[in-house]
């Protein structure tokens, strides 16, 4: 077995020591485990953050001013327009044309929307200012929304993804997230746009196959409460519940 302490930072592998109850050999397979359904959810990502995209843009490009009528063509587009964005949305914009450099002079609009970041999605639907621009058009873009679907219902999940994307690209542990629920999150999101693109993105992503296989060192903790509770929780409970392989 190689050593991680050759390849890897004691404080990052420590992470992993302790959740496989100082096994390195545990750890090891928890740190393998996490690359492999990392990597799954980033796959599985790319189909939400490209479906929404195109889901927003399919709904807010026909109110754009028409070519004709603009004075500069990249004004008039709703992702860098303030007719459509708060200053904290556009943000997005000039960070996407930073980013192309000195090609973005000649990017296509295409190109400066795929550009953007995630965050974009959490600005838009996490903010009440566009709560009117929501109910007025952007609900148009879930066509399979269920009852009593808000601004907040995609917030949520898109802030979950997006917070779980950044500890991907950063190569961060994900293991003691609620890997379930963000599986599920994502399927909703797709679902509520197109119900054949969830079915399709269920059957091809490798997610769940990997969730089902988790080593024990990644299963769910659970909480244990401090030591002078312990007995009255015993007591009410007339249990203790501990990590798979951990003792006391």
């Amino acid at each position: 077995m190689p050593e991680p302490e050759h390849w890897m930072s004691p404080a990052r592998f420590e992470e992993y020591l302790v959740a496989a109850n100082r096994s390195p050999e545990a750890a090891l397979e928890l740190y393998q485990w996490n690359v492999q359904v990392s990597a799954g959810f980033f796959e599985l990502i790319s189909y939400v953050e490209v479906a929404l995209r195109n889901a927003v843009d399919n709904i807010l490009t026909p109110l754009e001013v028409t070519p004709t009528a603009r004075i500069d063509m990249a004004s008039g587009w709703w992702f860098a327009s303030p007719t459509f964005l708060e200053d904290e949305a556009l943000k997005f914009y000039e960070a996407a044309r930073r980013h192309l450099g000195s090609k973005a002079q000649t990017a296509s609009r295409d190109k400066l929307l795929a550009s953007m970041t995630f965050g974009i999605w959490e600005s838009i639907f996490g903010k009440k200012d566009y709560e009117e621009l929501f109910r007025k058009h952007l609900v148009y873009a879930f066509p399979n929304r269920p009852a009593g679907f808000t601004r907040s219902s995609v917030r949520t999940n898109v802030l979950a993804l997006r917070n779980l994307r950044n500890r991907i690209a950063h190569h961060q542990a994900i293991f003691d997230l609620p890997l379930e629920e963000r599986y599920e999150q994502a399927l909703d999101l797709l679902g509520w746009i197109d119900l054949d693109l969830q079915d399709l993105v269920r059957h091809a992503s490798r997610v769940q196959d990997l969730l089902d296989a988790r080593p024990l060192a990644a299963e769910p903790i659970a909480v244990i409460v401090p030591a002078k509770h312990a007995w009255s929780f015993y007591q009410e409970h007339g249990v203790y519940i501990c990590q798979p392989e951990r003792y006391f």
